[in-house]
Parts: C-alpha cells; structure tokens; sequence
C-alpha cells in the first residue's frame, strides 16, 4: 500500500507541535498529501428549550471562544507547514462531543492513513477518553497513535510486531509495510503461543517471518510466556528493551463486550504507549 493521503486529528490534549511535525515527517518521507482536522466539539445534544433559555450573550460567547480557538490551530499548524512544498489542507467541523469519533472516522475513509496523538494525563479531550478507540474501529484505515512522550523522530528503522495470527493481526501488518521498508529488524513477538494455536503452523510465527523475509525484511522471532504480567505490559516492556521505535498491532481483536468488560491488550497498550503505535482493526 501506498501512503499518497494522510488525515491528522488536531486536538489540544495532546502534543499537537509534535503531531504536527511527526505528520510532515511521514508527508514528506511518503510524498503525501496531508489534510489536518481539528474537530471541536459543541455543547452536548440537549433539548431546543435548554439552549432558548440561555441568554443571548452566553450563547455568542462560547462561539466567539469555539472560532478563536479554531483559528489559533490553524495558524499553530500554517506555521508547522512553513515553506514546505507539501500539498496540505486544513479542516474543520464543529459537532457535539458525541460525535467526534464518527466524524474523525468518516474523513479517515477517504485517507490512506489516520495520525492521532495520545492525550496527555489529565487532559479532557474532545469526544471523551475513548475518541481514539472508537476511531480505530470505524476508520476502516490503519491508524498511527503517537505517544504525547517518546521518540517520535525516528520510525520504523526497528520495528515489533505483536503477532497473534488474527485477522486484524495481519491486517496491521500489511498495512505497517510503508513504515517496514527501511527497518534494520522486524521483531515479531507472540505472547502466549498456545493460546492461538490453531493461528499457527508448528512453529509459531515461522509463517509471518518467512512472508516478511520474502519483502526482503531481516526478522527476528520473539516468542514469550506472560506469567504474572500483563501481556500489554510484556509488549511495551520489550519493545523498550530492544529500542523500537514502532509498535504494530491488530486492535481489538476480541468481542467489544468483552473489551469493555476486561481491558484488553488493545485498550491498555493505548493507555500505556511510549513509542509510536499502528493499530488496525
């Protein structure tokens, strides 16, 4: 896959500068065109009498404050871009905080990658915590997730691979190989082998090494038993180990009930990133 077209989510819970320059360095790496949307999300959907009995000047103030708001984003990205000769255009869309996701995925369909950055501790964002999730699951598109601390100068020269044998599993993985090309190492790390046998030949990951040595792609097979730690943990922990500088991973790969009920490797990766993260479902 080609990546010609990349939407960048804009919101200020994150480190939107890094975003920003993180985006241009993979536009540029990639000769893409790079779009920026900075969904701003408006008051809740309550009923028509709620707002007719806010006074006028209430009313006109939260949208003085929504449009200078938008236009201090726009010139913080304007400034980014510089003298870059990359074809780039900025959006965007004011929508109740429930409809944020929806909407970042919707403009996502029509791109060949998603950039979000991961809020920062204690910082609201725009459609709720769960914003880069529900993206995730309705893109249709792969999704880079940039952690708000890390290195994010240098990714995909030393690559993991959280390997489970899954549909979406493979789905990130082709979908990672634009970032792959240049890597020194692909770790392929699978967690709990015998929990996905039947994902597996004989030798667990033989197969998805020798399909990624075939791109001309030197592998190395990290096999692990998740005893006492979270499996989410083990990844982030030899990811750190090894030095990688990118994570690729299948995004929720169990029912969604269950997700919400249990975690998840998806969701507590998300929660917990310090390096660069393509996700998709």
């Amino acid at each position: 896959m080609a990546i010609k077209d990349i939407l960048l989510h804009l919101d200020p819970a994150t480190d939107m500068e890094a975003d920003i320059s993180a985006a241009i360095g993979i536009a540029e790496t990639n000769d893409a065109h790079l779009a920026a949307l900075y969904t701003a999300a408006s008051m809740p959907a309550w009923p028509a009498y709620t707002y007719a009995g806010l006074p006028g000047d209430v009313l006109d103030t939260i949208e003085s404050h929504e449009a200078r708001a938008a236009e201090d984003i726009r010139a913080t990205y304007e400034k980014a871009i510089g003298r870059s000769s990359l074809s780039v255009d900025f959006r965007h869309t004011r929508v109740y905080s429930a409809e944020v996701a929806e909407t970042v995925a919707r403009h996502a369909r029509h791109a060949d990658l998603l950039v979000m950055g991961q809020s920062k501790p204690d910082e609201p964002r725009a459609g709720g915590a769960e914003v880069v999730e529900e993206a995730v699951l309705g893109a249709g598109r792969p999704v880079l997730v940039l952690p708000y601390v890390g290195n994010r100068k240098s990714m995909g020269t030393n690559v993991i691979v959280g390997w489970d044998g899954s549909r979406e599993a493979a789905r990130a993985l082709n979908d990672a190989l634009p970032f792959m090309k240049n890597a020194k190492t692909v770790h392929v790390m699978i967690v709990n082998p015998d929990a996905n046998a039947a994902n597996y030949s004989e030798l667990p990951g033989a197969d998805i090494s020798l399909h990624l040595a075939r791109h001309g792609l030197k592998v190395d097979l990290i096999t692990e038993k998740a005893s006492g730690i979270d499996p989410a943990n083990l990844i982030l922990s030899r990811a750190s180990d090894i030095g990688a500088d990118l994570l690729v991973m299948g995004a929720f790969g169990h029912s969604r009930i269950r997700e919400s009920l249990f975690g998840g490797v998806s969701r507590s990766i998300l929660r917990q990133m310090t390096l660069p993260v393509l996700m998709s479902h």
